[in-house]
């Protein structure tokens, strides 16, 4: 059956009714004008007007936005902050290094000093995120490098604090919290991160041993008096 449209309609109906009038006009009353109008019904039946008639609905606007919606942004498991200098860096890193401090219980200023050298003083570095540099371990992705072997890769902050807090914790820097809150007594804030970073020069953390030529530790201390992190651990 085609489909019928309003102008359609409107046209056939405005004809058929003239035939109606012509045919009440000629033919005057009664059974002739009975005639005409079942006339009418069959002309409307034959051309398909009655059944548009009857099932058309009311159309119904329907708001249409100016623009589609946005797709959802994918959601990030993780921060991915981007430093370079040791300003920029420690602004960065401030944060987390205050969030591993009491798991860890070393300094915030020596976990500073170590993420400094260690990266490089930006973020991220070629490992992403490890901002300890930690070494390969079953479990984590690995980069492997072809004079220094496997380090773990972390894409977000969050992903190499998890690294690096899980290899503090693996027996070989257990002297380094010791040794911090021994200087603290002894020396304050400042004797606290230098007993520390010596403790943590002394450990096979670094393969140099973080000596600047002063011995064990020795970079690490230097990083902290350049650069006064022990301010934040006050």
């Amino acid at each position: 059956m085609d489909t019928f449209d309003s102008s359609t309609a409107r046209e056939t109906l405005d004809g058929v009714a003239q035939v109606a009038r012509a045919s009440a006009h000629d033919f005057g009353n009664g059974v002739l004008a009975s005639f005409a109008a079942l006339l009418i019904l069959a002309t409307l039946s034959s051309v398909g007007v009655l059944t548009f008639i009857s099932t058309r609905t009311p159309s119904v606007p329907v708001p249409v936005a100016a623009h589609a919606a946005a797709p959802p942004q994918a959601i990030t498991s993780g921060h991915t902050p981007v430093a370079h200098g040791e300003a920029a860096f420690v602004a960065a890193a401030l944060p987390y290094a205050r969030q591993v401090a009491p798991r860890i219980h070393w300094p915030v200023s020596l976990i500073l000093a170590q993420w400094l050298v260690e990266t490089g003083q930006q973020l991220p570095t070629a490992f992403g995120y490890n901002l300890g540099n930690v070494r390969g371990y079953p479990g984590c992705p690995l980069v492997h490098t072809a004079s220094n072997g496997d380090f773990c890769y972390a894409a977000t902050v969050e992903e190499g604090i998890r690294e690096y807090v899980g290899t503090v914790g693996n027996g070989y820097y257990a002297r380094v919290s010791p040794a911090a809150a021994a200087g603290y007594a002894h020396g304050g804030i400042i004797g606290g991160a230098r007993a520390a970073a010596y403790a943590l020069g002394a450990s096979p953390w670094d393969a140099g041993h973080y000596d600047r030529g002063g011995g064990p530790g020795s970079l690490l201390i230097a990083t902290l008096d350049r650069y006064d992190l022990y301010q934040y651990d006050r």
